[in-house]
């Protein structure tokens, strides 16, 4: 029965999206989470991901075209332009071209509708929603994991079928970036049924906090750290009292760790030196990849690239482990310099979104904006040891916060903002 759900969501989303673009957006957003396979055994049989790609284009279109949409412009459309063209570039210039022409192309096939998404989304109505398919979506499957989890124990198996969630990592640090998002629906939710659903957030919020732990992933229980740290360094209004409280739940979670869990943990070291096989295999796949960077160092070896030459530096054919040495050695570090700037200029942005719309006492504004950018920490510290730097999730929050961002800058009107008076100047009396 659940491919009939699906197939009612793909009806549902296709049509809603002639009546606006937000859910040509979402039904994207939706769809690349979970690419379900239902409609045939074999994936890839129905090229749903080209559907709603066309879907949300023509969307685009004919909103633009009916004078419904006003593309936004800004910072980070410049700057994923600018992304473009160096991969572009590293592309070409690849001597494992028949490689990383396939690799530049995968990569247009989001970034292209991500601009789309970006420049046409208008409103705060806009932003909850799409912020609401992400974590729900994410947000439901981890509920469903932990309280697998709690009744069965640690589960290193874990994933969302068919989509681009499948590794148990890859889903693990999506539910760290998901938390917050999920935090943010639970206070500030305030439609129909505002008690249930409040309460049916914090469950998702407590038993996808459970999954996190129980998967056993080392880099998701580092971004869930991380989180935490930022939740009390610099979001908290009481931060000695919260300090004081995210210890305690701390302490008291550690106490009722299973013993597989510190059994993995342990296996985290210092240095070049390791005991443990995975560690091992990782740090020669990192001294690979940091050799490659030096002999590559301002083209890369183009996207997907790497895997050529893994052999030849590591004896090894995996990837490195490590989103930003995947960066280096397969866009050089110029590339790896505009991912980095395209998070710092995001921080910024959202960071000065927050301190203002605090300062002003634009409380819903704040919260989302906090949501934003806890999600983008989390899922940074959580993929450092993963190899998708361009991992949708990440690059779907990413987009969301810098639309807060614009709008907030340039557009306050369509978050329900009266933009600020200009202070009038005394005037002299003559007399």
């Amino acid at each position: 029965m659940r491919w009939l759900a699906v197939l009612l969501i793909y009806a549902v989303g296709s049509v809603l999206s002639l009546t606006g673009m937000v859910w040509a957006s979402a039904l994207f957003l939706w769809n690349d989470i979970f690419q379900p396979l239902e409609f045939a055994r074999n994936p890839g049989a129905l090229p749903v991901a080209y559907i709603v790609s066309f879907i949300l284009l023509f969307a685009f279109l004919q909103m633009w075209v009916r004078g419904k949409v006003r593309p936004l412009g800004g910072v980070f459309l410049y700057a994923v332009i600018g992304l473009i063209v160096w991969l572009l570039i590293v592309t070409m210039a690849s001597p494992f071209r028949h490689v990383t022409v396939e690799g530049f192309i995968t990569l247009l096939k989001y970034l292209i509708p991500l601009v789309i998404i970006y420049t046409s989304t208008q409103n705060l109505r806009e932003l909850r929603i799409l912020s609401f398919v992400l974590a729900s979506s994410v947000g439901i499957w981890g509920a469903q994991a932990g309280l697998h989890c709690l009744i069965t124990g640690p589960n290193i198996f874990m994933g969302i079928p068919g989509g681009q969630m499948t590794d148990r990592n890859d889903f693990a640090c999506a539910m760290v970036g998901t938390v917050p998002v999920l935090i943010y629906f639970a206070f500030s939710y305030s439609w129909r049924y505002r008690l249930l659903v409040r309460v049916i957030f914090g469950l998702m919020v407590f038993l996808t906090i459970c999954a996190i732990v129980l998967s056993l992933s080392r880099g998701a229980s580092l971004g869930l750290g991380a989180s935490a740290l930022l939740y009390s360094v610099y979001v908290s209004k009481k931060k000695i009292r919260d300090t004081f409280i995210l210890a305690l739940i701390g302490a008291i979670t550690l106490v009722s760790l299973p013993q597989s869990w510190w059994d993995r943990m342990n296996t985290i070291e210092v240095g070049s030196d390791q005991s443990e096989g995975s560690a091992r295999s990782r740090m020669n796949l990192i001294h690979g990849a940091i050799r490659c960077t030096q002999d590559n160092p301002i083209f890369g070896v183009g996207p997907g690239g790497w895997l050529e030459v893994a052999m030849a530096y590591t004896n090894d054919d995996h990837n490195p482990h490590s989103i930003y040495l995947v960066l280096s050695t397969e866009t050089g570090l110029p590339g790896l310099g505009i991912f980095l700037l395209i998070m710092l200029i995001t921080a910024w942005r959202v960071n000065k979104v927050i301190r203002l719309a605090v300062k002003r006492k634009q409380v819903e504004i704040a919260r989302l904006g906090t949501a934003f950018l806890m999600a983008i920490i989390g899922l940074l510290a959580g993929m450092t040891f993963l190899n998708r730097p361009f991992n949708e999730y990440l690059w779907s929050w990413v987009c969301l916060a810098n639309v807060l961002a614009e709008l907030y800058f340039h557009r306050p009107k369509e978050l329900g903002i009266l933009p600020a008076k200009p202070a009038l100047k005394p005037t002299v009396n003559p007399a």
